[in-house]
């Protein structure tokens, strides 16, 4: 009698700027689906391949002349291994939902650090092994109000969080860029609506969009 192999997963990204409520909705679909599927792991990056790079990321003084390519070096680093990780959940049959992707690294060490885009790709292809995700969830939103939630958002900010508003205008547009030039994997999402409308949409895009 043989033994069928489990249905592959999928991978679904939520990206936009700090205080777009991605990670937010992240959970929310996470709950969801987890409810009804019992196979959704829910990850992050950085640190969802390694919490020492995530933490070096966070303690680099960005300041430092040399810091965006700190930062580009270690990011890769945690994804390569991110990257494994979530081979074994899709390979397993697991929904995979990561608050962040590749798509991050372009906004911010690109898009707004200057860092060239192609070498980017480059970098992100030779630490996913060439994996796109089936989905990515681009929570857009005017910075000011970005802004104004992450003054009202408790716990320490980080570095990234403190951004000039100018940075954050960048990566918007950087990530707008990105969604316009993949228009088969990516669903914009205007992220200044409410939560629970957001959530809606977002769970009918899934089910429609994968077949869930």
């Amino acid at each position: 009698m043989s033994v069928e192999s489990p249905t592959p997963g999928k991978l679904i990204e939520f990206e936009g700027i700090d205080g777009s409520g991605k990670s937010t909705q992240a959970r929310l679909l996470a709950d969801k689906l987890g409810d009804e599927l019992h196979s959704i792991f829910l990850t992050r990056e950085p640190g969802g391949g390694s919490l020492k790079a995530r933490e070096a990321i966070f303690a680099l003084d960005r300041d430092e002349p040399n810091a965006p390519w700190k930062e580009l070096v270690l990011f890769e680093i945690d994804r390569a291994i991110h990257t494994q990780i979530i081979a074994d959940l899709i390979k397993d049959g697991k929904i995979v939902i990561s608050d962040r992707g590749p798509a991050s690294t372009l906004a911010y060490q690109g898009y707004d650090r200057g860092i060239d885009l192609d070498f980017i790709r480059l970098a992100n292809d030779l630490a996913t092994g060439g994996r796109k995700a089936d989905l990515i969830f681009l929570f857009d939103i005017d910075p000011e109000i970005a802004q104004q939630r992450l003054a009202l958002r408790k716990g320490e900010k980080t570095q990234f969080d403190m951004g000039t508003m100018e940075s954050h205008r960048r990566m918007r547009s950087g990530f707008r860029l990105e969604a316009m030039n993949n228009p088969d994997r990516w669903v914009e999402i205007e992220a200044s609506r409410p939560q629970e409308e957001i959530s809606r949409q977002i769970e009918t895009t899934v089910r429609r969009r994968l077949g869930l």
